[in-house]
């Protein structure tokens, strides 16, 4: 999930304008949901009992990587809010 780089330094610049914590969540949903649907269209998951178990297992690890990384982006990106949100708490008060 390398393309979570970008949308957590737009969020810590403050380029990504004015987010609220529910924005900030439904950025990594959505990263999460595409990388999701790029898993599934490079490793399309099969139903079949007769399914290469090697496959099958490959597609479990995957889909654990996934999940690893999407709390990953989840957490990075709320870091991200949060460090933002508290400058422009520090610079409002110096005012």
């Amino acid at each position: 999930m390398a393309s979570a780089g970008r949308p957590v330094a737009l969020v810590r610049s403050g380029a990504a304008g004015e987010l609220t914590e529910g924005d900030v969540e439904r950025m990594a949903a959505d990263i999460a949901a595409a990388a999701r649907a790029a898993l599934d269209a490079a490793a399309p998951h099969s139903q079949s009992p007769s399914a290469d178990p090697e496959l099958q297992a490959t597609r479990r690890e995957a889909a654990q990587l996934m999940a690893a990384a999407a709390r990953h982006v989840d957490s990075e990106l709320r870091k991200a809010w949060h460090t933002r949100h508290e400058k422009a708490a520090g610079r409002s008060s110096r005012c």
